[in-house]
């Protein structure tokens, strides 16, 4: 692989709003990645995406990724540039690495390993070097090309390095996510034509942003494991990419996460998260450090190009009025929020059928611009809908009874990116 620019995606490096607190008082884990091109982070508009920069997605809000792969490098240059002691010197909780792919370049390049040889020289030092700081270090297995022998079966070039880390990992006691396993059982599933969408064009390394998220949800597959040290920030739900390429309107769609926040108000009602439908979470906001219970963060992730119903429950220690918030994950992507229903307390125009004199739904509060959408028949039930981002907001004030659970159910899909956003969130 040759060196590419490290620089972001804004429309897959989305900031993910998640639920609950950690146990060290809101403060959010750090998350280093180690890594080459197909780790590292890209610009919009190339159709070229690395893992990194989009397993965010994966995560909740208990932790925060920051991406240091860069193109080009192997495990030895990537000590020998100080790219390595920059990221230990950033003390994150936890290392993610992932070398393999230049590693096995030819003898002649400065780059090149020997993977049972100097390779997990390397490899021992990255264990070694990360846990003398107290960070917990996660090897990852490179992946495999995009390469098939001329009987349909895909080659092997890249084992000899992921078993030498598999030994690493086993004789050094670090967790290991076998990602060369895993990227090689579905691309052999989907054959050499139909993996293609994977991949930017005419490239059989580097990801497209929906192979990127591919491999993302195949990482943090194996990070859900019960031995894995960071499963407590996976998210339950892997985001749902069909093994067929999809459009690019259902790729946009997908990228964001729909968020609702039960916010106390006046009375500062303090609330207890109950329960969700499938892939809905929730719990304290974990960046007020006093009196967290008092808004909660729900997430319904992901959401996808057709209309699902989601539900939540929660119940407030307290009578008074609370305040819901519904939202996206992504200030320049919209999700599409219709028929609003709640038990346990009162609610009218849920369904956002009566329009107000402000041009939005009638008895709704805009916080920046949500769009109140009356024709273009996509709505789930009658004819009107709303779309928001994580700035353009739909609001609505609750009053309920101490004690007695809240459900809110509701209907989302993915909508279209927010082309007038002043900048992306990254």
């Amino acid at each position: 692989m040759t060196a590419i620019k490290s620089i972001m995606v804004p429309a897959l490096a989305a900031t993910v709003l998640a639920l609950g607190t950690f146990a060290n008082g809101g403060e959010k884990i750090k998350i280093a990645l180690a890594g080459d091109s197909t780790v590292a982070n890209y610009k919009p508009g190339d159709n070229i995406a690395g893992w990194g920069q989009v397993i965010r997605l994966f995560l909740n809000d208990n932790c925060e990724v920051e991406n240091l792969a860069v193109g080009g490098r192997s495990s030895k240059t990537f000590i020998e540039e100080g790219r390595w002691e920059k990221l230990l010197a950033g003390k994150p909780q936890f290392v993610l690495i992932q070398f393999g792919h230049n590693d096995s370049h030819g003898k002649d390049k400065p780059e090149s390993t020997v993977a049972d040889g100097n390779y997990k020289d390397f490899l021992r030092k990255y264990a070694d070097d990360a846990k003398a700081a107290s960070i917990t270090p996660v090897f990852i297995t490179p992946m495999h090309r995009r390469t098939f022998d001329k009987s349909g079966v895909l080659t092997a070039e890249l084992k000899p390095y992921a078993d030498a880390m598999k030994e690493v990992a086993a004789e050094k006691g670090v967790f290991c996510v076998d990602l060369y396993e895993s990227s090689g059982n579905l691309l052999s599933e989907l054959g050499e034509s139909k993996s293609e969408f994977l991949y930017r064009p005419s490239d059989r390394t580097h990801f497209s942003p929906e192979g990127a998220c591919k491999m993302a949800g195949l990482i943090v597959n194996d990070l859900k494991k019960p031995e894995s040290p960071v499963k407590v920030f996976c998210l339950e739900v892997p985001l749902p990419l069909p093994a067929k390429q999809p459009a690019r309107s259902e790729v946009r769609a997908i990228s964001a996460g729909a968020a609702v926040h039960v916010f106390g108000v006046n009375s500062k009602v303090s609330m207890n998260f109950g329960n969700g439908s499938d892939g809905v979470s929730g719990g304290p906001a974990s960046w007020m450090k006093e009196n967290s219970d008092q808004r909660l963060v729900v997430v319904s992730r992901p959401v996808t190009p057709e209309w699902t119903k989601c539900h939540f429950t929660f119940t407030p220690k307290s009578s008074g009025v609370v305040m819901l918030i519904f939202m996206s994950s992504m200030k320049n992507q919209y999700v599409c929020y219709d028929d609003v229903e709640i038990n346990g307390a009162a609610i009218e125009n849920g369904n956002f059928e009566t329009a107000g004199s402000s041009g939005l739904p009638a008895l709704w509060l805009p916080l920046g611009k949500p769009v109140y959408d009356v024709k273009s028949g996509q709505a789930h039930g009658g004819n009107s809908f709303v779309k928001c981002t994580s700035d353009d907001r739909l609001n609505r004030n609750l009053t309920v009874e101490g004690g007695k659970p809240v459900t809110v159910s509701f209907w989302i899909k993915g909508g279209e990116a927010n082309q007038t956003a002043a900048e992306h969130i990254k």
